[in-house]
This record gives C-alpha cells, structure tokens and sequence, in this order.
C-alpha cells in the first residue's frame, strides 16, 4: 500500500469518525518509534511531519508528493549558490 493511499485512509477514517484522532496519533507514534529503532538513519520525524501534515490536518495538498519533496529534499538557497 502507497503511503498516499494510507493518507487518505487515515484522512477518510478520520473524517467519518471511524477512528479516533487520538488512536491514529498513538499508532503514528508507536510506528515511528519502531522504524527509529529499526533503522536509525531513517528520516523519520520528517516523515511523520509529513503524515501528519496531510493526515491529521484540515488542509489537504494536492499531491503529496510534491509537498514532500519542496519540504524535504529541496536544499533552500541560503545567499550562496553552488554549482
């Protein structure tokens, strides 16, 4: 399963209150607490940012993707430009 896909499970469950709120955010935590451990090089507070952000919140982007990557792994201009 994508992780879009689970977004929008969550964001479904959420809306039609077959899941509590507080339920997703418990298993969110305990996920991600086991994915640090697993793999501790993992990026995994940004990846929950992420879910969260699109999950949890009212606001929903139009594509995840996109919102991960300009978030993520665009390195912002910070005054010097490399090449």
């Amino acid at each position: 399963m994508s992780s879009t896909s689970l977004t929008a499970g969550a964001r479904q469950w959420l809306r039609h209150d077959r899941v509590d709120r507080s339920a997703v955010i418990d298993l969110l935590d305990a996920e991600c607490a086991a994915l640090a451990a697993e793999a501790p090089q993992a990026r995994v507070l940004d990846a929950r940012e992420v879910f969260a952000d699109t999950a949890l919140s009212i606001r929903l982007p139009g594509f995840f993707t996109p919102e991960a990557y300009s978030r993520h792994l665009v390195r912002r201009a910070t005054g010097s430009v490399t090449v």
